[in-house]
């Protein structure tokens, strides 16, 4: 994917800056050794430099800190481009206006594709007042590099909690099949792989909460010989 992606931005700096040779490295696993965060601010620069340098734009550049839009904008683009790679007939055919072809894996689904070229599923939740990500969520190849950027990104966002709140924050904006297979898979060797060893993570279930109270059931507040002591000071002091 990392590949696909500085081909395109290098024919968008070739049209707009018009150079005799482009000269670039690029990994083509960069998305198993990087982060989501990381790649994203990443091509949100890319995009910043080639707005910047066509001569269209030359008295209205962009400075300052990435903002919001920037970084959505670099999200879609790796979207499109991962569901291109993976459902690529699909995606031609719903932009046709044409239904899924039988032998697709999406026959069964409801896809549809957005103004960005997003491919989408429309839900039961049609009618909801909820966001569109959450009542339209986007649908990511489920063996993809992307989408395990994606999923483990959303174990940081919930503070490396277990796999039911991981799935649950994922599910807000996106849709994979196997979802849960693919975070057990992750969570047994600890995201190792994806973006470096999580130590903190483990099993919903696994869990056992009695060894973090510092009290035992069997114990008592205060030992025989105080209660008896607090007993008999008042019949002294009298």
């Amino acid at each position: 994917m990392g590949a696909v992606i500085a081909v395109r931005l290098a024919d968008q700096i070739r049209e707009v800056m018009q150079p005799g040779e482009i000269h670039f490295w690029t990994d083509s696993q960069i998305c198993l050794y990087s982060s989501f965060r990381h790649i994203k601010r990443v091509i949100t620069w890319c995009h910043r430099f080639i707005f910047n340098a066509r001569p269209s734009n030359a008295t209205n550049r962009i400075n300052g800190p990435l903002t919001a839009s920037e970084l959505d904008r670099a999200v879609t683009t790796m979207i499109v481009l991962a569901q291109s790679e993976v459902y690529g007939s699909e995606t031609s055919q719903l932009r046709a206006g044409k239904p899924i072809q039988s032998g697709s894996s999406l026959h069964s689904l409801n896809a549809i594709v957005d103004q960005d070229g997003v491919m989408r599923l429309q839900t039961r939740l049609t009618h909801s007042h909820d966001s569109c990500t959450a009542v339209q969520p986007i649908l990511l190849p489920p063996k993809h590099a992307l989408t395990k950027l994606i999923l483990h990104f959303s174990h940081l966002q919930v503070l490396h909690c277990g796999l039911t709140a991981t799935l649950a924050n994922f599910r807000e904006n996106y849709w994979t099949p196997s979802a849960r297979r693919t975070l057990r898979e992750r969570e047994r060797i600890g995201f190792t792989g994806v973006s470096g060893n999580c130590g903190h993570t483990h099993q919903d279930s696994e869990v056992d909460f009695e060894s973090l109270c510092r009290l035992q059931a069997h114990t008592r507040p205060f030992d025989e010989r105080e209660s008896r002591t607090t007993a008999v000071r008042p019949h002294n002091a009298m």
